[in-house]
């Protein structure tokens, strides 16, 4: 501790973050002995998102990390979760005296500087990643892990169901995980030429495949625990002024639905996803909209707004804390 302090100075706060292991015990010793404000940081959901894949295990993992997650919302200052829903359930399950303080992951705009659909179009193909014979097409995107979760399935179905209908949508399914192969077999087996399937790309290109794009596919579990996510990919869509089909449910499609950023539907919906994909296809002044939508959101989840935010909670709350 004395070696600690020599580095570091006096400390203000501590900031622990789960799902390290007793990392909110360990934060508070350490706030206390500092005597300073202490910060839990929930951004995953444990032992809830543990047990969603089942195991002969579920049941004693959920008992005891119960018990162990009650505990540790009893002691510090602040919780922070990632999202409305996840504050919600941190309340209502565990009733922590703590103020709950919502922080999303939000992004820092300067990563995703904004090209213009051609240019962005011309940069691929210049670098063979997407053929010149799709430059005119209406080009829906999904970039990202490839696994059960996900569901990325829905867009090869869809793409099969589209093909016959509209030859002017064009599907890209950038990146690599367990289902892939399965993707693979899929495309093969219905002869699907709309969809190119790309492995994962530099970070620095995603921007450029983005902005390439007319719509952006965000997709993970409606079901469980999982409706309280909002993943990255969301806010990346947006710093590109994206509109974005949602396949989910709970706070991401509120987020979406409620701001009119795209629209979103259930896994295994792919009727309604063709039509509304062929909707917005055919309706070049609502894209607009919901790119001018997706301009005005992006303010409150830049990186800069959040801090801002939370730095108002922290002045307040370690001000209180030096008056008790």
């Amino acid at each position: 501790m004395s070696k600690i302090l020599k580095t570091t100075g006096k400390i203000s706060l501590v900031y622990s973050i789960a799902p390290i292991i007793f990392s909110s015990f360990i934060g508070y010793v350490y706030s206390r002995l500092n005597k300073c404000l202490f910060i839990y940081e929930v951004s995953d959901l444990w032992p809830e998102e543990l047990v969603e894949f089942k195991s002969q295990l579920s049941f004693v993992i959920f008992s005891i990390g119960r018990i162990v997650a009650k505990i540790s919302y009893v002691l510090p200052h602040i919780i922070v979760t990632i999202s409305h829903l996840a504050a919600e359930h941190v309340i209502t399950t565990y009733k922590p005296k703590a103020t709950v303080h919502v922080l999303p992951i939000g992004v820092e705009p300067s990563r995703f500087p904004t090209k213009t659909k051609e240019s962005a179009r011309n940069e691929l193909i210049q670098n063979n990643l997407i053929p010149d014979t799709i430059n005119n097409k209406f080009i829906v995107l999904y970039a990202g892990l490839i696994s059960k979760a996900t569901k990325v399935d829905n867009l090869v179905h869809v793409a099969n169901n589209l093909q016959h209908q509209d030859s002017e949508i064009i599907f890209l399914i950038v990146g690599d995980g367990e289902e892939k192969e399965k993707l693979e077999k899929l495309i093969s087996m219905y002869k699907i030429k709309n969809l190119f399937l790309l492995p994962f790309q530099s970070r620095d290109m995603i921007p450029t495949f983005i902005s390439a794009s007319d719509l952006c596919v965000v997709s993970l579990p409606s079901t469980g625990i999982f409706g309280v996510d909002v993943p990255t990919k969301f806010y990346e869509y947006l710093a590109c002024y994206k509109p974005q089909i949602g396949i989910c449910g709970g706070e991401l499609a509120k987020i979406i639905n409620s701001n009119n950023l795209g629209f979103t539907v259930m896994d295994g919906e792919i009727d309604r996803l063709a039509n509304g994909i062929m909707s917005l296809k055919n309706s070049p002044s609502l894209l607009s909209s919901m790119q001018k939508n997706s301009i005005s959101v992006l303010q409150s989840f830049s990186l800069d707004s959040l801090a801002s935010d939370f730095g108002i909670v922290l002045k307040n709350k370690m001000e209180k804390n030096k008056t008790n």
